[in-house]
């Protein structure tokens, strides 16, 4: 079944499998069941990690206090008994993941019998009308319109990366969260997805504070890329960013005292800067301020790898 048309089908199965080549349908389905399941204990396995019999074991040993759970089994396709999955009737609800299908006969009738779901990637020549098509109805859930060729054109400076365009579009609406023109332009993209460096700063940040340090790289390999002379700007947009983290974090969280300083939209501070102020401690902040001002004073003296020092402040983290 359709990635699309298996979203209405969760909560009719026990049993749900999804397989495919795009890691953001299938972290979807899962983030699905979660959320239509609030009661169930998650419980993850990893069939790269844990052997056959003791993720069998766990799903048959029920535990008197936990009412229900969810199973999350990471490449199942290594389990060789996938007929326990279908034999056995199950309180409890199971997803099986994997990027690739097993190739097998045995496999191919397992997947007659239970919800299986499709998550890979369209074909390349899809790609783009898909992801048009995703932007188009994201925006319209949140009240925000786009013309299709805007579309294409955030489309055409991501490419199909899923999550990139989640998180771009959550951006736009926040940009857009008090402004009358429920319009997005392409000035509007340039300002925040695109040009606008800022904001670039705090995917990065966002992603160092997760432990992402593998995304955040890629995201600072593609701000280099895209700009043509970011380094002055760059550093010194970094150190005011941590300059504001420490002011929320010693400060009583005073809304207007904060937009005064940072002299950024509440909604922003609200839904970006306080959480990530949340996420660090004050020495740390400090700690990276001395190492930016470093950076800083290096660069104005001249000829300076200022990206070879952000990736290495990235990694050191």
């Amino acid at each position: 079944m359709l990635y699309k048309e298996a979203l209405s089908q969760l909560n009719k199965h026990n049993v749900i499998t999804s397989i495919g080549n795009e890691l953001f349908y299938r972290d979807q389905i899962k983030n699905k069941l979660i959320l239509n399941n609030p009661n169930c204990e998650v419980v993850k396995f990893d069939c790269e990690e844990s052997n056959e019999q003791t993720i069998l074991n766990s799903i048959q040993t029920k535990d008197l206090f936990i009412s229900k759970r969810l199973f999350v089994i990471k490449n199942f396709t290594k389990i060789k008994k996938l007929d326990f999955f279908t034999d056995n009737q199950f309180e409890d609800i199971i997803l099986l993941d994997s990027e690739k299908a097993g190739r097998s006969k045995a496999f191919d009738e397992f997947k007659k019998k239970i919800l299986f779901v499709d998550c890979n990637k369209p074909k390349p020549w899809e790609e783009e009308d898909d992801a048009v098509s995703k932007i188009l109805g994201f925006l319209k859930s949140n009240n925000l319109f786009i013309e299709e060729e805007t579309a294409r054109y955030l489309y055409n400076q991501i490419g199909y990366n899923l999550y990139k365009i989640t998180s771009e579009l959550k951006k736009l609406v926040i940009f857009k969260e008090n402004d009358t023109n429920k319009l997005v332009t392409k000035k509007d993209i340039n300002s925040i997805c695109i040009l606008g460096l800022k904001y670039n700063i705090f995917d990065i940040i966002d992603e160092i504070l997760k432990g992402n340090k593998k995304e955040a790289l890629i995201l600072l390999d593609k701000l280099f890329k895209y700009e043509k002379n970011p380094s002055i700007l760059l550093i010194s947009l970094w150190y005011t960013h941590f300059e504001s983290l420490l002011f929320i974090k010693t400060s009583n969280k005073d809304i207007t005292k904060i937009v005064e300083y940072v002299k950024l939209p509440s909604t922003v501070i609200n839904k970006k800067l306080i959480p990530q102020s949340e996420k660090i401690v004050k020495n740390k902040i400090i700690e990276s301020l001395d190492y930016l001002v470093k950076i800083d004073f290096n660069l104005r003296k001249g000829n300076f790898n200022l990206k070879f020092y952000l990736e290495k402040f990235i990694l050191n983290f």
